[in-house]
């Protein structure tokens, strides 16, 4: 943030802000569609984010602004009426966050003003959402006391996306936001939340976030559907094994089983099978720092989710195949997919002096500007300390 963010938010505010935050996106490595099957992610929090400048009201109103979305001025949201708004852009996970903490038995006190800045971009499938959801729990469990643990906030966060926005998702992304540790990737169960850390070297290796510019948003796209299926499959298979989540099955129990299936369910189910295998193997690679075979399993994981999920798209695929053939060490979709971005490793000796052949060639074919990030590990959502 610089001097014109505090000197926009005393403008647009009459006053100035008393602290600054800053809530991570997150990029998953490898684990892709099986945070909701009780399997493994490995993902990680990144230095790009949302920052949000804050002030402390002394009445329960809050206004909030959004660089990202300086069209529609300042946000006011009225705690009484609290109800989805067509429309209301990110409002709506303003107003689901105080929704979903009235409902647990927190009603507000205190209400800010707040002034968002992002570096992340929206849409594409970096958890712009849960940068947002963690940036406010953060904010209004400092604000008036709650005392809400880490833990609390991702499961209250959770609630926001399954019971207010109605997406069927999992904890990963929440989870992400808040536990992220600088310098490394982590490497969750979703169904235990047992968590390790696994070292991430950047002085090794070089981490390209690629958007494909290509929006898509999950309360309209096929996401639940994926959901859904995992879900009927998984109950299915519980009549013919004794099992509670589908990330306890490996492949050898699970081949015999797919007999049970009908030929998409059993594309679907293979897919979170065999994906929470290779999240494993990509665990214990980067704990041996073999960055050859993490990114084996990377481009693996992007054919399981090309072909068996059916959740990419011909985007997604193109900058796939063009940094595997620029020498990249692995490369796949990341996020849910439909769209959004994908991620490529190289060593970093071998990073391509340039992309711009490529963005040229992406802006031919799709007739959409090619956005490229490099990015490293943060930590978790937090209070800056310091006054802005």
């Amino acid at each position: 943030m610089n001097q014109n963010d505090y000197a926009t938010f005393e403008k647009l505010f009459g006053h100035k802000p008393h602290h600054i935050y800053f809530s991570p996106g997150r990029v998953n490595l490898i684990g892709e569609h099986t945070d909701y099957s009780g399997g493994y992610v490995f993902p990680m929090a990144l230095s790009l984010g949302i920052f949000g400048l804050v002030r402390k009201r002394k009445d329960n109103v809050i206004r909030v602004y959004s660089t990202d979305f300086s069209n529609l001025g300042v946000l006011e949201i009225d705690i009484e009426t609290l109800a989805y708004k067509p429309g209301f852009s990110f409002g709506n996970y303003v107003q689901g966050v105080l929704y979903i903490l009235k409902t647990a038995g927190y009603n507000l006190n205190y209400g800010f003003d707040l002034y968002m800045h992002a570096t992340l971009p929206t849409s594409a499938g970096l958890s712009s959402s849960a940068a947002l959801e963690m940036l406010l729990f953060e904010i209004i469990n400092d604000t008036n006391g709650f005392n809400l643990g880490p833990l609390d906030k991702v499961k209250l966060a959770k609630r926001v996306e399954n019971e207010y926005m109605d997406v069927a998702s999992g904890i990963m992304d929440q989870y992400a936001v808040q536990f992220g540790k600088k310098d490394h990737a982590l490497f969750l169960n979703t169904h235990t939340l047992k968590l390790d850390y696994a070292p991430v070297d950047f002085n090794k290796m070089t981490l390209f976030l690629m958007n494909t510019n290509k929006r898509r948003n999950l309360e309209e796209s096929d996401y639940n559907e994926r959901f859904n299926a995992v879900k009927t499959g998984t109950e299915i298979l519980q009549k013919y094994h004794d099992f509670t989540v589908l990330g306890e099955l490996d492949l050898a129990v699970f081949k015999p089983l797919m007999n049970h299936l009908n030929p998409q369910l059993k594309k679907r189910l293979r897919h979170v099978v065999s994906e929470n295998a290779r999240t494993k193997q990509a665990f214990d690679a980067l704990q041996n720092n073999d960055l050859m075979a993490f990114g084996k399993f990377m481009t693996a994981s992007h054919m399981s989710l090309r072909d068996d999920f059916e959740v990419s798209c011909e985007e997604l695929d193109f900058l796939v195949e063009a940094n595997l053939e620029l020498g990249a060490l692995g490369a796949r979709m990341t996020g849910a997919g439909f769209g959004g971005t994908m991620i490529a490793i190289y060593e970093k000796d071998h990073v391509p002096a340039s992309f711009e052949t490529l963005k040229k060639a992406y802006q031919k074919k799709f007739d959409k500007p090619l956005d490229i990030y490099t990015a490293k590990s943060a930590d978790g959502a937090k209070k800056i300390k310091g006054v802005a």
